[in-house]
């Protein structure tokens, strides 16, 4: 089995970590990886993500009970593609400009789910100020920052190690 890369430092390394949060259903490492819920300052999407993310955490180790996983859940990453940049220019204008982003992009990750489908979660990452990356696991919280996301063609380019 392929490594595949992980951690902060690389977009798909984040991306990738997503992926493995809901495969080990780790809430710890889910945590680690999104984007902190402080960048909506105090309003009402902030609420909403942080709501979001506490969700997903409740249900993590109920699903990690089951004695049959969700079909619908991942079991395995397959491929990783290499980070891409909006064909729009405006989430990453937006992320600079508004948030402190150094930048706004994204990462197809297939996986396998344990129904024995595949299917490929496209991944919103963010770089911020210290260079390091984070995903945001619901752009559509911010349209401003996601904007063309899901209208973008598909992933051709497998991510490789750099030598």
């Amino acid at each position: 089995m392929p490594e595949f890369p992980q951690g902060n430092k690389l977009p798909e390394g984040v991306a990738c970590d997503l992926a493995r949060a809901f495969i080990q259903y780790d809430a710890a490492l889910l945590v680690r990886t999104c984007i902190s819920p402080e960048i909506y300052g105090t309003g009402p999407v902030r609420k909403q993500y942080e709501g979001f993310l506490k969700e997903i955490q409740r249900q993590m180790p109920l699903e990690k009970a089951k004695k049959t996983p969700s079909p619908g859940g991942p079991k395995q990453i397959l491929r990783v593609f290499a980070v891409r940049s909006l064909s729009r220019n405006g989430p990453a204008s937006y992320g600079y400009a508004v948030m402190g982003f150094k930048d706004v992009r994204f990462v197809d990750v297939e996986v396998l789910l344990h129904s024995g489908k595949r299917a490929v979660n496209r991944t919103l990452v963010i770089q911020l100020g210290d260079n390091t990356w984070r995903v945001h696991p619901a752009p559509a919280l911010s349209q401003m920052l996601s904007t063309g996301l899901n209208e973008e063609k598909p992933s051709t380019v497998l991510y490789s190690p750099k030598k």
